[in-house]
């Protein structure tokens, strides 16, 4: 073996101990920074991910921090610690509060394993929040009385939302669009025919871009159905009508019934006067029988009256 040789292996087994140190928990050096590391951002949700040491390390830990463009032109490229990410045991982070404005953000993350930390890993890429990937919500259909309601996952208050909606047997001539309020994620229509199918989708709108259209959802709109309790109350009513109709009858057909057997006949006016006449005489009959009575009485006691004093 030449002397050349000799040194090619003891560079090569220098190397080779060096690199068993950094990859084993036995090394003094510091330790091994996570690899691999990930962005998703999904609707405004930034959540970042990175591969874990192997277990052999034991109870390691992970630190996120972030750089905005302000810290990184006017505070001297200070970094700041991602909110609920400073020494993590799961590999990943949502980063959806840290990152509130639409800036170009540099994002690192390292390991740490009791007071030995690995040097820090960027993204590798600046990252801007209206960058973020739009999907469509979910959206359900609900059917009350004659009205159909469109409700809408709420996907945050960035977003707002457009619904179409058609009469599934004429859709090509029938979509309707309707534009929904921010911060509202329900929707009454009143302008659909009973007994009729109708279908909606929505899409999301936000930082000036949309989302593609949500699923596509069908529903029957049945004619509008009375609750028990209005159908009771109407029954109660129409009972009592019918009721008072019903005695109203009876009462008219009673006086039908006694006028046909029992006829109201005018006295003749001679009768009228005979009837006056004897009336009169009667009543001063017991007018006179009256008075002479009160008098008897009065002798009766003013006697008794007399006999008594004496």
């Amino acid at each position: 073996m030449s002397i050349f040789q000799g040194h090619l292996l003891t560079v090569a087994a220098m190397m080779a101990c060096l690199t068993f140190s950094l990859s084993t928990p036995t090394g003094k050096s510091t330790i091994p920074a996570p690899q691999n590391i990930s962005l998703t951002s999904i609707n405004f949700k930034h959540i970042l991910t990175w591969n874990p040491l192997p277990v052999e390390w034991g109870n390691v830990t992970y630190t996120v921090r972030i750089q905005g463009e302000y810290e990184r032109y006017h505070k001297k490229h200070d970094w700041i610690e991602a909110e609920n990410c400073h020494y993590i045991s799961v590999p990943f982070c949502n980063l959806s509060k840290d990152i509130p404005t639409n800036v170009l953000y540099e994002i690192q993350v390292r390991a740490e394993l009791e007071n030995r930390t690995s040097d820090w890993a960027p993204l590798g890429y600046l990252f801007r929040k209206n960058s973020t990937l739009l999907i469509p919500p979910n959206i359900t259909l609900l059917d009350v009385g004659h009205k159909l309601i469109i409700e809408i996952e709420n996907l945050g208050s960035s977003f707002e939302y457009y619904a179409f909606y058609w009469k599934r047997s004429n859709k090509e001539l029938d979509v309707k669009t309707m534009k929904l309020n921010k911060h509202t994620t329900s929707v009454v229509l009143t302008d659909t025919d009973p007994n009729n199918e109708y279908c909606a989708y929505v899409v999301a709108y936000a930082v000036g871009r949309n989302s593609s259209s949500s699923n596509t959802a069908c529903i029957f709109v049945e004619a509008h159905k009375l609750s028990k309790f209005i159908i009771g109350i109407i029954s109660l009513f129409v009972a009592i009508a019918g009721l008072v109709v019903v005695s109203i009858l009876v009462w008219k057909i009673f006086q039908l019934v006694r006028f046909s057997y029992f006829p109201k006949v005018d006295i003749p006016e001679a009768l009228m006067m005979t009837e006056n006449y004897n009336s009169k005489k009667i009543y001063r009959d017991r007018t006179h029988n009256s008075q002479h009575s009160d008098e008897r009485y009065l002798q009766w006691t003013r006697n008794d009256y007399e006999r008594g004093k004496l």
